[in-house]
């Protein structure tokens, strides 16, 4: 999996790119106070959580309550000699350091991908047995957009495999923050027969949103595709967090979604 750099940096930031990245870490240090999680730790916590937020997410059932996922939160907060007192303190510091914040997620997303590459092989066969309740996402799980990024735009494009089904859910969600004009997104599949359909939605508020996609339970799709058009006012950004799309197996209660979805057909 590729990760894409959506964050564009001003001029110090990137001649500090090209420091030796001991030299980086240690002027993080020297700018965050000690009663804040360091840099490094914090982008360690923050990789463990995101992989909490994974479990919870493919296994709903099993943490159906907050104090059950909270229970979690804190396990993996303790495993760092950490509480949540400490992290929230730490969290709201760096969010008002931005700067620093931006180098914290950077070397997050790092970890998050050393651990995918070096586990790569034995993620496929897991994806290949569970199959019912994947996560598809092949970019980058944070992204940050303002008038100065190169695109406003975000997109995928999956080919059908042989653990696709007809009758498919395809949920795309994320965490909007400064989410103030409202995003656009769609999700659309190409069949066996030629037809498409497509689905257009407005990510219209704060916090999680998600668009679910049900693919047609009597035609085989080829291709799931979907874009992303983020709206951000001038001296603004809006930051979408903990990105996924989610494949789910038919469920007749949700089938009714389908008619909201635009059909063509060649």
């Amino acid at each position: 999996m590729n990760l894409l750099k959506v964050v564009k940096r001003n001029k110090i930031q990137r001649i500090c790119a090209l420091l030796a990245v001991g030299v980086l870490a240690l002027t993080a240090c020297r700018r965050v106070p000690g009663e804040v999680i360091a840099p490094d730790e914090m982008a360690m916590l923050l990789a463990d959580i995101h992989v909490g937020d994974a479990v919870v997410e493919q296994n709903r059932r099993d943490y159906g309550s907050d104090s059950v996922k909270m229970l979690l939160k804190q396990s993996i907060m303790a495993r760092h000699g950490v509480d949540g007192e400490r992290f929230d303190s730490s969290l709201s510091w760096y969010a008002h350091n931005p700067e620093i914040y931006l180098e914290v997620y950077d070397k997050t997303i790092e970890i998050l991908q050393t651990r995918m590459n070096e586990n790569d092989a034995q993620i496929a066969g897991s994806l290949s047995v569970v199959g019912d309740s994947v996560d598809l996402w092949g970019g980058a799980r944070f992204l940050a957009v303002s008038a100065l990024s190169a695109t406003k735009y975000v997109t995928f494009n999956i080919e059908a495999d042989e653990n696709s089904e007809q009758g498919d859910r395809y949920t795309w969600r994320g965490k909007f923050v400064n989410n103030i004009s409202k995003t656009r997104w769609g999700i659309a599949a190409t069949y066996s027969d030629g037809t498409v359909e497509v689905l257009d939605a407005e990510a219209d508020k704060d916090g999680w949103n998600e668009i679910e996609f049900v693919s047609d339970s009597t035609l085989h799709p080829e291709k799931i595709y979907g874009y992303m058009e983020v709206q951000s006012r001038p001296g603004m950004t809006t930051w979408i967090d903990s990105i996924q799309l989610v494949r789910n197996r038919k469920n007749p209660a949700s089938y009714r979604h389908r008619y909201s979805l635009r059909t063509y057909r060649r």
